[in-house]
């Protein structure tokens, strides 16, 4: 069974996702080591590309990736949670 949500309640999913991942963005800056930062790079260049070829679907994905890599950056589980878990909801 699919679940029901209001205009009102995707906003708010939105707004969830968008204050963790600017915390979280804010956190990954003094803790993000070589190797997240590297991936990052990799995602954004993936994105990139998409953009440039008109894969908007494959860029999607990678948008989620990049904000998934850069939340773990922050190294700080309870947002990581919260943010898979919001993420659960805006795909149902």
């Amino acid at each position: 069974m699919y679940a029901v949500y209001r205009k009102k309640d995707w906003e708010e999913l939105n707004e969830t996702r968008f204050l963790l991942e600017k915390g979280a963005a804010e956190l990954a800056v003094p803790r993000a080591d070589q190797e997240k930062i590297k991936e990052l790079e990799k995602i954004c260049q993936h994105m990139f590309d998409m953009a440039e070829n008109g894969y908007e679907q494959g860029f999607d994905e990678a948008d989620l990736r990049f904000h998934t890599v850069l939340v773990k950056a922050a190294h700080n589980e309870k947002i990581l949670n919260v943010y898979e878990r919001a993420n659960i909801m805006l795909s149902s």
